[in-house]
């Protein structure tokens, strides 16, 4: 079933609501006092001597902020009068806590009082009443009411159980409120995709519409959590199968030996000839290999694009032979530009196959752990004569060509993936954990076998494992089920929508 894709990174609407008024301008020419609480406003006309100023006031974890954002400067004596919550009001001179960035003594354009408050009956998100006097004019310059605006990191994730009888399964979705405020009017959407049917629900908190797929929260305390739990079983689906764009990213660098080179080969070409990777013309196909020495380091383009039909991979075919193409590919040696390779496959991708943003793509790094060269073409950058080939700089140019490649695809983790297949002698486990972090996407890196969502990595050894792995992604999309959870809203806003989303998919097992 063909899903639309969103932009790269869009992965919620945020809809927050502060509970007071967060920041605050006054104009000294109409002083005004803002109560985000009633929504009220009162003008109160200064007289002839007080200065035109205007400020800018916030609260940041309990620290009361003031920043002159334009007009007269202030004298250093300006008094700054703070009511608390508990009727204690404090008085505080401004040079005593003013950031005199042009040491004149005076309160300047741009400049901030900034107080630490530090009564132990203060709470975070607790309102202050602010004045802001000025001395020489015996005038108010500002008055009003602040309060922090409030934020929640709310977190999603999901777990299955193993069937639980026949082919039904049991999600789990957990929602954790990282703090630091209380959130409130949380909306998590989980509406089961087709394939999956529902047979029940529960919830430690709130209430879950089936229809519709909502689960309204009311309120989780910073530090906290809330579960649903959803049964369902697996039913009959219609099309099954959406185009999809394979890409391979093949090490052949010199760490890589020949007997490694081998079994990956094999594994392969028999992957296509024997229908792993399905050749039913639903599935394009590219090999990219990286390699070569320093300065002529390069991501070559082996196999592809070409759309895997019967014609084209079987050996009497009059067609091109793309089994026989996989078999003879020779290993460039050299150096590891992961990051070229990112970026030349996915323009390959895009300028040459069959790029449809509704399409699915699907990208597999075949490799032996850390690129050792940084190498990127202009306009990502312009190479030395000698390039850096240490491990650091690799690693960095791999992971943006990676953010190259999410973005010049649109990939979204709702339908693609890249994936890894980690192959030869690894230094420890660092580089199968870098990979599995830092490279596959989505995040967080899966590396269960079976893998329980897309964006795995998998350690291989021989040709059989390479067949089975390559053609994962196509089993998990012909006949998995992808159960998606996704917070909508929320009242306070959230500062890390990233993790705002989760998805597992499950395949039923064959009967």
């Amino acid at each position: 079933m063909s899903k639309i894709k969103n932009t790269l990174g869009l992965y919620k609407n945020q809809f927050a609501v502060s509970e007071v008024l967060g920041t605050i301008l006054l104009l000294v020419i109409s002083v005004t006092l803002f109560s985000a609480v009633y929504a009220t406003v009162f003008s109160i006309t200064p007289g002839p001597t007080t200065p035109s100023t205007s400020i800018i006031g916030t609260i940041e974890d309990k620290n009361l902020i003031l920043e002159h954002h334009g007009g007269e400067s202030l004298p250093k004596d300006t008094e700054v009068i703070i009511g608390l919550p508990n009727g204690n009001v404090l008085t505080e001179s401004a040079d005593r806590h003013l950031l005199d960035d042009n040491n004149n003594s005076k309160w300047d354009i741009g400049e901030k009082f900034v107080y630490g408050i530090t009564d132990p009956d203060f709470k975070r998100f607790d309102s202050v009443d602010v004045s802001v006097v000025d001395l020489d004019s015996n005038s108010l310059v500002m008055m009003g009411t602040l309060q922090e605006a409030r934020t929640a990191d709310l977190e999603v994730t999901m777990n299955v159980s193993s069937p639980i009888f026949g082919s039904s399964y049991r999600f789990t979705i957990t929602v954790t409120n990282n703090g630091p405020s209380y959130a409130e009017e949380i909306k998590v959407k989980d509406l089961l995709p087709e394939g999956l049917s529902y047979i029940s629900s529960s919830v430690t908190n709130g209430v879950y519409d089936r229809d519709t797929g909502i689960w309204s929260i009311d309120r989780i305390e910073a530090g906290n959590f809330e579960r649903l739990t959803l049964t369902a079983e697996v039913t009959p689906i219609g099309s099954e199968f959406t185009f999809t764009q394979l890409g391979i990213i093949l090490d052949g660098s010199k760490s890589i030996s020949d007997d490694t080179w081998n079994f990956v080969i094999d594994g392969l070409a028999d992957a296509v000839q024997y229908g792993t990777i399905p050749h039913n013309g639903m599935v394009e196909l590219t090999i990219v290999q990286i390699g070569g020495e320093a300065v002529n380091a390069d991501a070559r383009l082996e196999v592809g694009p070409i759309v895997l039909t019967d014609d084209v991979v079987s050996p009497s075919s009059p067609c091109t032979n793309v089994v026989s193409e996989i078999r003879h590919i020779v290993k460039m040696n050299g150096h590891t530009p992961l990051a070229l390779g990112f970026k030349n496959i996915a323009d390959i991708l895009y300028n040459k196959g069959n790029f449809n943003k509704n399409y699915v793509q699907v990208i597999c790094v075949i490799t032996d752990g850390f690129p050792n060269s940084p190498y990127l073409p202009p306009p990502q950058g312009s190479p030395p004569s000698r390039p850096d080939t240490g491990t650091t700089g690799g690693v960095t140019a791999a992971e943006a060509g990676r953010y190259y490649l999410l973005g010049e695809l649109e990939m979204t983790a709702d339908q693609d993936e890249i994936d890894s297949m980690v192959i030869a002698n690894l230094d420890g486990d660092n580089n199968f954990s870098w990979l599995r972090d830092n490279i596959v996407y989505p995040q967080p890196g899966d590396d269960n076998w079976p893998p329980n969502k897309p964006g795995w990595a998998r350690k291989v050894s021989d040709s059989d494992m390479v067949n089975e792995t390559i053609g994962y992604p196509f089993k998990q999309k012909s006949s998995g089920r992808t159960n998606i959870a996704e917070i909508i809203s929320s009242r306070f806003i959230d500062p890390n929508p990233y993790n705002n989303k989760a998805s597992i998919t499950v395949v039923p097992p064959t009967p």
